[in-house]
């Protein structure tokens, strides 16, 4: 038979509200009593019911991540396990669960509905802010607690976020290989829906015009965030004409694919092209060869963006927070060595 509330109070000589009191942390309890309480708590085993405390204390203790994306291009990628786990450590620190939702199409705005009307969630966490969010205008009106893991493009001023400096990031990566002697260098960017991508590309566009290099169209590509992506990116720019020496992709998996096309095309990285790209995944380091990556310490947005969350959850009033975390350029063998 379950351990009810008033078995803890029977032991522990309180009332059940005393109990209750001591569940959610009330400073009308003193310290004492509430170490007392919570040791019986431990010794019989006691969980408190979710759904009977979150009517007591209208919280439910769960942090939505919210992910308009397909599960393959989601779980694909370990790019998100690592924002996951940053997010993880600190929800499991200040006691939170995480509810991970998938929304995609018309689906999205029925899940967020549900997500928010139904109070099932405490705050929500986006992942890679768009260029039209519907997410990030919703949540803003309903004037409920999130965060973006990403810049927004139209409230940057407006909206909790966190994020690196993608277009300084996608500077110092192209530079990299101008320094390395490339000057026909292509960019394979995901959707263009997603600030993120248009961030990079304008660093990108940055280094090569402070270097007078004439930028062209043909080697600017959008594609998924997917090694089939990088893949059919790169056999593209391999068809062209006068095709690139260098490229710049800005994922991990999209370089997977591209090296995957210049194998079967039986062209050496980097001396026939040379290949960089971000997020620095565990397995970028083992590919064939290594790839030079940019770090942007996914595990630390994660982390960031759920500290964020909580002070709007706990502290509504307070001033919009923002948060730049640091990325780092890894040179592996993908890249250097090479001179154009």
């Amino acid at each position: 038979m379950a351990v009810t509330i008033h078995d803890i109070a029977k032991r522990a000589n309180v009332s059940p509200s005393t109990v209750s009191r001591v569940l959610s942390n009330s400073d009308r309890i003193s310290e004492e009593t509430k170490q007392r309480v919570r040791k019986i708590m431990d010794e019989l085993g006691y969980y408190p019911h979710s759904v009977a405390r979150s009517l007591v204390n209208k919280s439910t203790r769960t942090i939505g991540f919210f992910l308009p994306r397909v599960v393959e291009q989601v779980f694909n990628n370990p790019f998100m396990y690592e924002i996951i786990r940053g997010i993880g450590s600190v929800a499991s620190r200040n006691n939170y669960d995480i509810l991970i939702t998938l929304g995609e199409g018309k689906k999205e705005e029925e899940t967020l509905r549900s997500l928010v009307h139904g109070r099932k969630v405490d705050g929500l966490m986006l992942i890679a802010a768009r260029v039209n969010d519907f997410a990030v205008d919703f949540l803003k009106n309903q004037k409920f607690p999130f965060v973006v893991v990403g810049r927004p493009l139209h409230n940057e001023n407006s909206v909790n976020w966190v994020d690196n400096d993608n277009v300084d990031a996608a500077y110092q990566l192209t530079k990299h290989l101008i320094e390395l002697g490339h000057r026909q260098i292509g960019f394979v960017g995901g959707p263009l829906a997603y600030v993120v991508t248009i961030d990079r590309c304008e660093g990108y566009k940055k280094a090569i015009r402070e270097h007078g290099i004439a930028i062209r169209d043909d080697y600017l590509l959008e594609t998924e965030f997917l090694e089939e992506g990088g893949y059919k990116a790169v056999v593209q720019l391999l068809n062209l004409k006068s095709p690139p020496t260098a490229v710049v992709l800005t994922d991990d998996l999209m370089a997977f694919g591209a090296v995957r096309a210049l194998k079967d095309r039986r062209m050496k990285i980097p001396e026939d092209m040379a290949l960089v790209s971000f997020n620095n995944i565990p397995t970028a380091q083992f590919a064939s060869p290594p790839l030079t990556s940019i770090d942007v310490n996914s595990c630390e947005l994660g982390k960031t963006g759920m500290e964020i969350l909580l002070k709007e959850i706990n502290h509504p009033a307070a001033a919009t927070n923002r948060a730049i975390i640091p990325f780092e350029l890894i040179k592996r063998r993908s890249s250097i060595g090479v001179s154009k």
